[in-house]
């Protein structure tokens, strides 16, 4: 099923946005899970 909100940009832009995020999490050291819980909530 799709959804007219899909083809909107910002959805898109927000989708690569939250990609990005956990990518980024990923390659942080143990010592920032205050930032990496912070990123979470942060996106959408």
């Amino acid at each position: 099923m799709n959804f007219n909100h899909e083809k909107l940009d910002v959805y898109q832009v927000s989708l690569k946005y939250t990609k990005e995020t956990f990518n980024v999490m990923e390659k942080m050291p143990s010592g920032y899970s205050y930032l990496k819980d912070q990123l979470k909530r942060a996106s959408p």
